[in-house]
């Protein structure tokens, strides 16, 4: 089964610190950054983050940002906080731009890999146009692990994926 896309919707997000540590593409492993996820977890590296609360908009979702820093591809993984929060030791902070924000619902099996790379990111990105909003080159996007579409699989052992795109239109 291929994964559907259950939900598009636009909101409106504040301008907000991302705290995290950031990757580029070097630290990819077969064209991926699930191993870096992995040391997280195997480390206990959001801890620090969740004592910290965070941004009311995104809850308790662990993030994947990417931008382009320098005119180099960057991934964060961390959490999204309010401006001005203090970035714990041994991370790193980024100012992400208030906007408007195109959110796509992304419902599959984690399992295969059907709900992350290229293909699902291109589907958004279709429904994204669909509904008349457009992605600036360059511009802001993450994928969003939210609390529990993501971390309760349902009776078909799929999950929810949030894809978000800073968005024009």
């Amino acid at each position: 089964m291929a994964a559907e896309l259950l939900k598009t919707e636009k909101i409106q997000l504040p301008a907000s610190l991302f705290i995290g540590r950031r990757y580029t593409e070097r630290d990819r492993k077969n064209g991926s950054f699930s191993h870096k996820w992995q040391e997280w977890f195997q480390n206990g590296l959001f801890s620090p983050l969740e004592a910290l609360g965070s941004l009311p908009e995104h809850g308790d979702s662990y993030i994947g940002l990417m931008c382009i820093q320098n005119g180099e591809f960057a991934y964060w993984i961390g959490m999204f906080f309010p401006a001005g929060t203090a970035v714990p030791p041994g991370y790193a902070s980024i100012s992400v731009p208030a906007g408007d924000y195109g959110i796509c619902w992304v419902y599959g099996s984690e399992q295969n890999g059907e709900i992350y790379g290229e293909q699902a990111y291109q589907r958004c990105l279709q429904a994204l146009q669909a509904q008349g909003w457009r992605y600036p080159e360059g511009g802001w996007c993450f994928e969003r692990y939210n609390c529990p579409r993501f971390t309760t699989p349902d009776e078909k052992g799929n999950v929810i994926l949030d894809y978000g795109f800073i968005i024009e239109g």
